[in-house]
This record gives C-alpha cells, structure tokens and sequence, in this order.
C-alpha cells in the first residue's frame, strides 16, 4: 500500500513497521503486524529490502535466512540503470553510490545470488530456498 509521507511518519512513531527505510527520498516499510501473524501461523515471510532493513530484521530475528543478489559487476548495474530511462545523472550517480557501498555488506549474507541471467539467478534462488526450508524441517543447518 502506498502512504503519503505524513502518514509513513506517524506510522513510523507508532512502531508499525518491523523494518523501514527512506530510501531515494521515498519511504518503504515492512508493516510488522501482518509479518508477524504469518510467522505465528508458521508461514514463511520474503521480503526484498535493502541492507538496512535486513540488518533490522536480522537484529530481531537472528534465524532469518538472508540473499544478497547482485549484479555481475558495477558497470553491468550502471547500464541496466541507464536502459532504463529513469533516472538522471544525479540519481544514477546516487544508486551507483549507494549500491557501492551496499555490496560491502554482502559479506554478512548468509549467500549472495549474481544476477547476471534471470532464469538462472530465479532458479538459484529457488534452490537456496528451498534447500534450506528442507534442512529446517530436518533440524540440520544447511551452512555448517
């Protein structure tokens, strides 16, 4: 759901959110209710959110399983930016600063997915998924 800023704010002071972010002068969250009735009733939460925000979950739920999904490389990133047509020069430097500096933390992912074809990174994703989900049930951690 889309709030305007007023709202994301006071919603921010009422601890709504499990996890949020102002990100490219836009707010994104995670409405912590909804996340947590599903945990309870035993069903599995995905959620795409920037490093931030993971490391606000993980502080909460240090079992979460964590993905890291990049580009192949920076300039492979920039020229998806730029095919676009969204952005200019200023955000795209923005982004490009950013995600720098978000891939410095991809070392603290329990694993990183390169995103270099989309079938292939969807199909690793799947099996990370659910090679984990397998191991849970069986009680074995799948990272020793």
């Amino acid at each position: 759901m889309f709030l305007s800023t007023k709202s994301f704010e006071e919603r921010i002071k009422k601890e709504y959110f499990l996890e949020w972010e102002k990100v490219f002068g836009h707010y994104y969250g995670t409405p912590k209710k909804q996340a947590l009735k599903l945990l309870k009733k035993g069903i599995n939460v995905l959620l795409c959110i920037d490093v931030k925000g993971a490391k606000n979950v993980a502080q909460e739920f240090p079992q979460a399983l964590k993905i890291f999904i990049k580009a192949p490389s920076m300039k492979i990133l920039e020229a998806r930016l730029k095919a676009r047509g969204s952005e200019s020069r200023a955000s795209l430097e923005g982004r490009l600063k950013v995600a720098r500096r978000e891939l410095k933390e991809a070392k603290f992912y329990d694993y990183v997915v390169i995103n270099a074809d989309f079938n292939k990174a969807l199909g690793d994703l799947q099996q990370i998924v659910c090679q984990e989900l397998r191991c849970r049930r069986a009680g074995i951690d799948p990272r020793d």
